[in-house]
């Protein structure tokens, strides 16, 4: 697996497009006979250490569509869009009264 691969496939799983799912017993078996061969890990397959212990999962993808996926991106994209919005106008409302509160002390003097 390439590391544009993983990188997208934790994009995915980021989004909630996408699953993990412990390996099974067999699973762990033949993936460790394979780790001992020194052969890398079927397609599907991750590894992540906790400590000192290697846990396995295989990556499920949900059944949905190209279609949906992109709907379900351009939805994000939106949201993330009108936040930036929100924060935008919340600054500018600042940036306008503190402004206005330096005009008013430099009147003042």
């Amino acid at each position: 697996m390439s590391k544009y691969d993983r990188e997208l496939r934790e994009c995915l799983f980021k989004m909630d497009l996408m699953e993990k799912q412990p390996c099974t017993s067999e699973e762990i078996e033949e993936i460790r006979k394979l780790k001992k061969e020194k052969k890398p890990l079927p397609d599907g397959i991750i590894e992540e250490l906790y400590g000192m212990e290697c846990i396995y999962y295989r990556w499920i993808k949900p059944e949905i569509s190209q279609e949906e996926i992109n709907n379900f991106l351009l939805l994000k994209r939106t949201v993330y869009l009108r936040t930036i919005k929100n924060v935008s106008i919340i600054f500018g409302v600042v940036c306008v009264i503190s402004l206005f509160v330096f005009v008013i002390s430099l009147s003042n003097l």
